[in-house]
């Protein structure tokens, strides 16, 4: 029986993608380099944290700056990026009725995301998701990120349930084999930046949100 649901942040809960990378860009101009997009049109790589982004653009680009400079002057625009945000498809809906479970059924609702904390709570702010989860966890809680299931394990050790109580909402192929790894339950929602991704260990794959309610995720541990 499901005890808690996971959200990852960029791409399943917000469209943030193509403004992280817009800031990736407008920084890497700042430093006279031309960048060079992926296939899917972005800069930088989904499903790894922001250090380890910018541990690959140092190098790619030649960029001598310390990480920790390079990101205080990107957060800098991706923040104001953020406020431009907006929610992926089904989301409130998903949200609204998943509350009316919390209060019926005693469910517990997490982030659990490879972005920074601040980035994370500016939106949950912006959108008034406050009092809908019960916990945030980000990259900087934990030792090792995705796909590495140390950030799932921490939110099934903070809410003392079984790892195989949990369900992780993921779209990214780093992100699905964290909750395969943590032993949880893992729904996949491919989006247009990850289409190419391997969902093989997911239990699940769908298209949308909206497919998504509580008869679905019970149906998980059939």
């Amino acid at each position: 029986m499901v005890a808690a649901i996971i959200f990852d942040h960029d791409g399943v809960m917000v469209d943030t993608e193509p403004l992280q990378s817009k800031a990736w860009i407008e920084m890497l101009k700042k430093y006279g380099k031309e960048p060079e997009l992926y296939e899917n049109g972005l800069v930088h790589i989904v499903g790894i944290s922001i250090d380890e982004n910018w541990k690959i653009l140092k190098e790619k680009y030649n960029v001598e700056e310390e990480i920790d400079c390079l990101e205080e002057q990107r957060g800098k625009i991706y923040f104001n990026l953020l406020k431009g945000a907006q929610p992926i498809e089904g989301l409130m809906d998903l949200l609204k009725n998943l509350n009316k479970e919390k209060i019926s059924k005693g469910i517990m609702l997490a982030i659990a995301s490879s972005s920074n904390k601040e980035y994370i709570e500016a939106v949950v702010k912006k959108f008034g998701f406050e009092k809908m989860f019960d916990l945030i966890v980000t990259r900087k809680d934990v030792e090792k990120g995705k796909p590495n299931p140390d950030i799932y394990l921490k939110v099934a050790n903070e809410f003392r349930v079984k790892p195989s109580d949990c369900v992780v909402l993921e779209d990214s192929q780093t992100g699905v084999e964290a909750g395969y790894h943590a032993g949880m339950k893992v729904i996949a929602i491919p989006n247009e930046y990850t289409l190419a991704h391997d969902f093989s260990k997911a239990n699940k794959i769908i298209s949308s949100l909206k497919e998504i309610d509580l008869n679905l995720i019970n149906c998980l541990y059939d």
